[in-house]
C-alpha cells in the first residue's frame, strides 16, 4: 500500500475516477485543498521545492493536483503532467484533467482522466526507480502508452516491488535471527563422546509401547551406567523425581526448551545448573528400558505428557540430535 498525499486545487475528483485508480493501485490517501497562488519555475515546470512545502508530512507518493486553466496562466502549455525525477525516493509529479476523456486513456483502457495521467506519472517514477536512467523513465512510459499497455507496465512493476518487499521481510527476519543467534550462547550436547554418536532407539521412529504418539519421542543413546550427563547451557533442574516408565528422571529448563533425561542411576538436586555442570548420570531405572542408556526428550518449553498424541508430538517435541552440538 502506497502513502499518497494529494494537494488539490479546484473540483475535488469523482469518487468513481478516485474507484478507478485505487482498484489498480492500492493508496492510502490524504486530501489537502489549497487556494493559493500557482508559483512557476517558467514555462515548462512548476517550482518543486515550493510544492514541497505544501505537504506536512512525507509519503510514498506526492501529488498536486490543479486545474488546466491554473497550468495555461503560468505559461505551462505542452504538458497536462510532469514528474519530479529527484533522488528523494518520494514519487512527487503534479497533474491537472482535461474535460474529456483523452483518447490516450481510452487507448489504454481507462474510464477517467484522473486514473490514466495518475498511472501515467507514477509509472515514470517505478522506471526510473528501478533503472536510474532518466531516457528510460521517460521513453518507456511513452511507448508502453502507444501501445496500451500501461497498465500492464503497472501490474509489472507492482508484482516486481511486492517481491523485494517480501524479500526484505525475509531479510529482517533472518537477520534478526542471526542477531539472536550471536547473542545466544552455543549449547553443548549433554551426552558425552563418543555415545552420543551411538543411538538405539531415534527420535520419530514408531514404537506402539508408547500409546499416546505410537512413535518415540526422545532420543536414546546406549553408554555405561553412570555416565556424567552435561547441562546443555545456562539453566535450572525444576523437577527431580522417579516414576514406574520413566525411572529417575530430571527436567532442566534452558531457554525456550525443557530438557528430561530418564533411567537414570540416581538423581541431581533442583536447583540452578551452568553449562557443562553434571546434572545427570545414566541407568537402567524404570520399565521401559532393556539395558543402560539415558533417554533424552526435549520439550518445546513445558512437559507435555498430559497434552501429548500422535498428531501434535512434532509440535511439542524436539529432536535432540538436531538441537545439541
Amino acid at each position: 500500500m502506497f502513502k499518497a498525499t494529494i494537494v488539490y486545487k479546484g473540483n475535488h475528483p469523482k469518487e468513481r475516477d478516485i474507484a478507478e485508480l485505487t482498484v489498480l493501485i492500492p493508496l492510502d490517501i490524504t486530501w489537502v485543498p489549497y487556494k493559493g497562488k500557482i508559483v512557476a519555475q517558467g514555462t515548462t515546470a512548476l517550482d518543486w521545492a515550493w510544492l514541497k512545502t505544501l505537504y506536512k508530512e512525507k509519503s510514498d507518493i506526492q501529488c498536486f493536483l490543479l486545474p488546466l486553466g491554473e497550468l495555461k496562466n503560468v505559461d505551462i502549455k505542452s504538458h497536462i503532467g510532469l514528474y519530479n525525477l529527484d533522488t528523494d525516493g518520494i514519487h512527487d509529479f503534479y497533474i491537472s484533467l482535461p474535460r474529456r476523456l483523452d483518447d490516450r486513456a481510452k487507448l489504454n483502457g481507462f474510464q477517467s482522466n484522473f486514473a490514466w495521467i495518475f498511472t501515467h506519472e507514477l509509472l515514470h517514477g517505478l522506471v526510473w526507480n528501478k533503472t536510474k536512467s532518466y531516457a528510460l523513465a521517460d521513453s518507456e512510459v511513452h511507448a508502453g502508452e502507444k501501445q496500451g499497455k500501461l497498465k500492464d507496465m503497472l501490474q509489472q512493476h507492482l508484482d516486481e516491488q511486492k517481491k523485494i518487499a517480501e524479500l526484505a521481510t525475509q531479510l529482517t527476519w533472518l537477520q534478526s535471527l542471526l542477531a539472536m543467534l550471536k547473542k545466544k550462547p552455543s549449547m553443548i550436547h549433554p551426552v558425552p563422546l563418543p555415545y552420543r554418536d551411538f543411538v538405539s532407539q531415534a527420535y520419530g521412529v514408531k514404537n506402539n509401547l508408547y500409546s499416546k504418539t505410537k512413535v518415540h519421542t526422545g532420543t536414546d543413546y546406549p553408554c555405561p551406567p553412570s555416565t556424567p550427563l552435561k547441562a546443555p547451557a545456562d539453566g535450572q533442574i525444576i523437577v527431580s523425581s522417579k516414576s514406574t516408565q520413566r525411572g529417575n528422571y530430571v527436567q532442566f529448563k534452558h531457554g525456550d526448551y525443557l530438557l528430561e533425561m530418564r533411567h537414570l542411576s540416581r538423581l541431581i538436586p533442583v536447583g540452578q545448573y551452568k553449562q557443562g555442570d553434571i546434572i545427570g548420570y545414566s541407568g537402567n531405572t524404570g520399565s521401559l528400558t532393556t539395558g543402560p542408556h539415558v533417554c533424552v526428550v526435549v520439550w518445546r518449553g513445558q512437559d507435555g505428557l498430559n497434552v501429548i498424541n500422535k498428531t501434535n508430538w512434532q509440535d511439542l517435541t524436539v529432536d535432540a540430535d538436531k538441537l545439541y552440538i
